[in-house]
């Protein structure tokens, strides 16, 4: 049922009954008004929405709501969490091709230093070397890359901030 017909509803009765019954009209429609009451009644076997569908509207139905939530079996909402672990890498790899680059970052190594607008990549020196004669300019920023060969450890390039 739409919000217009239950108004047009509400309009009909309040019509038929007149008086007598107006101040039960007006609750009743401000019930059939609230979303959370609405969504109280359609999930009746959850007693937790219902429990809170008395506590979010202003003069709830109590009796109807307190004799719906002993109608309804115990139903409490479980949540299974899995924890999910990174996958953490025990070693540096080239970023070229995909091999082990050194054992730790605190290994002494030969390696080159790709970079260009967009920033720099540790790689294999023969990996650098090939890659550049292939590629001399980057495709996303149009930049030369620079090639620089170091023999140190991966941490003064890695942990730069």
């Amino acid at each position: 049922m739409t919000s217009e017909e239950r108004l047009n509803h509400h309009k009909n009765l309040q019509q038929k009954f007149g008086n007598e019954l107006k101040a039960e009209l007006n609750f009743a429609y401000e019930w059939v008004s609230k979303p959370s009451f609405l969504n109280g009644l359609d999930n009746k076997k959850r007693k937790d929405v219902l429990a809170f569908c008395k506590s979010s509207i202003e003069n709830p139905p109590i009796r109807l709501l307190n004799h719906m939530m002993q109608k309804t079996e115990r139903y409490d909402p479980k949540f299974s969490f899995k924890s999910i672990e990174p996958e953490i890498e025990s070693f540096p790899k080239c970023n070229l091709c995909g091999e082990k680059l050194a054992d730790s970052i605190v290994e002494v190594v030969n390696f080159s230093e790709v970079g260009c607008g967009c920033g720099k990549r540790c790689s294999h020196v023969h990996c650098a070397d090939k890659y550049i004669e292939n590629n001399p300019q980057c495709v996303v920023c149009k930049k030369y890359y620079l090639l620089e060969v170091r023999n140190s450890t991966l941490r003064q390039m890695l942990l730069k901030f």
